[in-house]
């Protein structure tokens, strides 16, 4: 019984280990330690989404947060990286094309919603 309380605590910690370094690197930019382990993460949740309105949604968060990254680099005075462009580029035909694998009506939608957030953004 002390051995599998043992082994539950060990797993539990290396979960929550990973989690805290995941919830860490929310908030980090381009050139920062865990900027990469953002990436994996939110590429890990398009993997896990099935539905493409889903993937759609967060296809466009993702490419809204590299467009904060590259604001808030411009802001402190380094130039953005290429790759942050790319990305944000990346996110947004993404989710073209997951609008595009709806019905008519839902494509439609999806697509006007994009073609919005674009416009306030």
């Amino acid at each position: 019984m002390g051995t599998l309380v043992t082994v539950l605590v060990v797993i539990g910690m290396l979960f929550g280990g990973v989690g805290g370094t995941v919830a860490a690197a929310q908030n980090d930019l381009p050139g920062d330690a865990l900027y990469q382990v953002k990436l994996v993460s939110e590429s890990l949740q398009l993997d896990l989404a099935k539905d493409p309105l889903k993937k759609m949604d967060l296809d466009l968060q993702f490419a809204f947060r590299r467009l904060d990254e590259i604001k808030a680099l411009k802001d402190a005075g380094i130039e953005p990286p290429y790759l942050s462009y790319a990305r944000f580029e990346n996110s947004l035909q993404h989710a073209i094309y997951q609008a595009s694998l709806l019905d008519e009506s839902e494509a439609e939608n999806a697509l006007l919603r994009i073609r919005e957030m674009l416009r306030i953004r």
